[in-house]
């Protein structure tokens, strides 16, 4: 019975990191957006002031991606209800947890290609200079939620240094 209630708790706490994970992937308002960070490629690509023609390029490229999401989105959805429905059992089936993990994973990585997917294809419209802009842009975007993960003094969450954290040697 312990034994049952360690994978219980385990299992929960999978689909729990599961879902947060998936949540990343969530947009305003219930939809989907394609890349990296829901609508953040789009409202970068606004920000650049791109020509009509180079607009609608862009558009059709976000449009195609956003039903590719939105299928996606809702097969990952259906592996967590199957997740959670697997854990809901009296008597919790380890392999298919985990198989069900596994698929849940394979969902999140073709969403993750997708998302890399448009990027590519966004950045091939762009001119030099709108790339490098746009990099900034995303590069920006990296450091603040850097500086959010790990402080604004640059240690963990835990409170370490980065050059703590990887000397934590241990004396004999």
């Amino acid at each position: 019975m312990l034994h049952i209630r360690k994978l219980q708790t385990l299992s929960l706490a999978l689909v729990a990191a599961l879902a947060l994970a998936t949540s990343a992937f969530a947009r305003p308002g219930g939809g989907h957006g394609p890349g990296p960070g829901g609508f953040f490629l789009q409202r970068q690509i606004e920000k650049l002031e791109l020509p009509a023609d180079t607009r609608t390029k862009v558009d059709a490229v976000f449009a195609g991606s956003r039903t590719s999401q939105e299928k996606l989105h809702e097969q990952i959805r259906a592996a967590h209800d199957s997740m959670r429905a697997l854990l809901d059992q009296d008597s919790v089936d380890e392999a298919a947890v985990m198989a069900q993990a596994d698929s849940i994973g394979a969902l999140m990585t073709q969403a993750r290609k997708q998302d890399l997917k448009t990027l590519i294809e966004v950045r091939g419209l762009l001119t030099p200079e709108q790339r490098a802009s746009l990099d900034q842009q995303m590069e920006e975007r990296r450091d603040h939620w850097k500086g959010m993960r790990h402080g604004k003094d640059g240690g963990c969450e835990h409170g370490a240094k980065p050059d703590q954290a990887a000397s934590t040697d241990v004396e004999s």
